[in-house]
Protein backbone atom coordinates (compact mmCIF):
# COMPACT_ATOMS: atom_id res chain seq x y z
CA UNK A 1 0.00 0.00 0.00
CA UNK A 2 1.46 3.32 -1.05
CA UNK A 3 1.39 6.30 1.28
CA UNK A 4 -1.34 8.90 1.03
CA UNK A 5 -0.56 11.48 -1.57
CA UNK A 6 1.17 8.93 -3.83
CA UNK A 7 1.41 9.86 -7.49
CA UNK A 8 -1.88 9.51 -9.30
CA UNK A 9 -2.38 8.22 -12.80
CA UNK A 10 -2.53 10.87 -15.54
CA UNK A 11 -6.02 12.06 -16.36
CA UNK A 12 -7.33 12.08 -12.79
CA UNK A 13 -9.14 15.27 -11.88
CA UNK A 14 -7.95 17.65 -9.21
CA UNK A 15 -9.72 20.35 -7.23
CA UNK A 16 -9.15 24.03 -7.87
CA UNK A 17 -6.53 23.92 -5.10
CA UNK A 18 -4.56 21.24 -6.99
CA UNK A 19 -5.46 18.52 -4.48
CA UNK A 20 -6.94 15.25 -5.75
CA UNK A 21 -10.51 14.55 -4.60
CA UNK A 22 -10.76 12.28 -1.52
CA UNK A 23 -12.05 9.29 -3.49
CA UNK A 24 -9.07 9.44 -5.84
CA UNK A 25 -6.66 9.71 -2.90
CA UNK A 26 -8.33 6.76 -1.17
CA UNK A 27 -8.16 4.64 -4.33
CA UNK A 28 -4.54 5.55 -5.03
CA UNK A 29 -3.58 4.80 -1.42
CA UNK A 30 -5.55 1.66 -0.61
CA UNK A 31 -6.25 0.23 -4.08
CA UNK A 32 -9.62 -1.36 -3.30
CA UNK A 33 -12.85 -0.75 -1.43
CA UNK A 34 -12.08 -3.74 0.77
CA UNK A 35 -8.78 -2.18 1.84
CA UNK A 36 -10.46 1.18 2.52
CA UNK A 37 -13.14 -0.51 4.62
CA UNK A 38 -10.57 -2.32 6.76
CA UNK A 39 -8.27 0.70 7.20
CA UNK A 40 -7.96 2.20 10.65
CA UNK A 41 -9.17 5.68 11.56
CA UNK A 42 -5.52 6.74 11.77
CA UNK A 43 -4.67 5.39 8.30
CA UNK A 44 -7.68 7.15 6.77
CA UNK A 45 -6.95 10.44 8.53
CA UNK A 46 -3.48 10.65 6.94
CA UNK A 47 -5.00 10.99 3.46
CA UNK A 48 -5.13 14.55 2.08
CA UNK A 49 -8.68 15.80 1.77
CA UNK A 50 -9.97 13.58 4.58
CA UNK A 51 -10.41 15.50 7.78
CA UNK A 52 -11.67 14.17 11.09
CA UNK A 53 -15.33 14.70 10.11
CA UNK A 54 -15.06 12.91 6.74
CA UNK A 55 -13.21 9.99 8.31
CA UNK A 56 -15.91 9.68 11.00
CA UNK A 57 -18.71 9.78 8.40
CA UNK A 58 -16.93 7.21 6.25
CA UNK A 59 -16.47 4.81 9.16
CA UNK A 60 -20.11 5.31 10.21
CA UNK A 61 -21.24 4.47 6.66
CA UNK A 62 -19.23 1.24 6.74
CA UNK A 63 -20.85 0.26 10.05
CA UNK A 64 -24.46 0.87 8.92
CA UNK A 65 -26.43 -2.04 7.43
CA UNK A 66 -26.89 -1.77 3.68
CA UNK A 67 -30.51 -1.20 2.66
CA UNK A 68 -30.99 -0.46 -1.07
CA UNK A 69 -33.03 2.65 -1.89
CA UNK A 70 -36.72 1.85 -2.04
CA UNK A 71 -36.27 -1.38 -0.11
CA UNK A 72 -36.84 0.29 3.26
CA UNK A 73 -40.53 0.81 2.42
CA UNK A 74 -40.93 -2.93 1.85
CA UNK A 75 -39.26 -3.93 5.13
CA UNK A 76 -41.05 -4.12 8.47
CA UNK A 77 -39.89 -1.45 10.94
CA UNK A 78 -38.22 -4.09 13.15
CA UNK A 79 -35.99 -5.14 10.24
CA UNK A 80 -34.81 -1.59 9.69
CA UNK A 81 -33.86 -1.08 13.35
CA UNK A 82 -32.91 2.33 14.65
CA UNK A 83 -31.98 3.62 11.19
CA UNK A 84 -35.67 3.99 10.35
CA UNK A 85 -36.43 5.79 13.62
CA UNK A 86 -33.71 8.39 12.98
CA UNK A 87 -35.20 9.33 9.61
CA UNK A 88 -38.59 10.23 11.16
Amino acid sequence: MAGCGAAMRPGRSRSSRGVPPPQATLHATFGSLSSIMTASREQLSHCPGLGERKVARLLEAFDEPFIPRGAAAALPAAAIGTAGAEAE
